[in-house]
């Protein structure tokens, strides 16, 4: 087997079955280098569970569950989790000759801590 053909799940990238939530970001598509139409929004998450690892996380939601503003103006921690299907997928980045971790979400849910 190889190490791209392995999926992951929440659990196992994250150690938990949340995340916190730290940035959100629009995602576009690109035609001819240029940007088009967004097609979804990438959250930027800490694993807390799993030595504080960094990822992120597209979904195909053109609206987040919480703006960038309101994200900062809040004062405790936004946690967040995954519904439907999440998949963790290695893919090897030629440019920087490493493995990167590539993270896609069903639908994103905020969660009550």
């Amino acid at each position: 087997m190889k190490i791209n053909q392995i999926t992951l799940s929440l659990k196992s990238v994250a150690n938990d079955n949340k995340v916190r939530l730290i940035g959100i970001k629009d995602m576009y598509e690109y035609e001819d280098g240029k940007r088009t139409v967004k097609n979804g929004t990438k959250y930027v998450c800490l694993c807390e569970s799993n030595e504080y690892e960094k990822i992120e996380v597209k979904v195909e939601s053109i609206e987040p569950i919480i703006t960038e503003e309101e994200l900062e103006k809040k004062k405790e921690p936004v946690y967040i989790s995954f519904q439907g299907t999440f998949k963790g997928i290695f893919w090897y980045k030629s440019r920087t000759s490493s493995w990167e971790l590539s993270c896609k979400a069903e639908k994103v849910v905020l969660v009550k801590k």
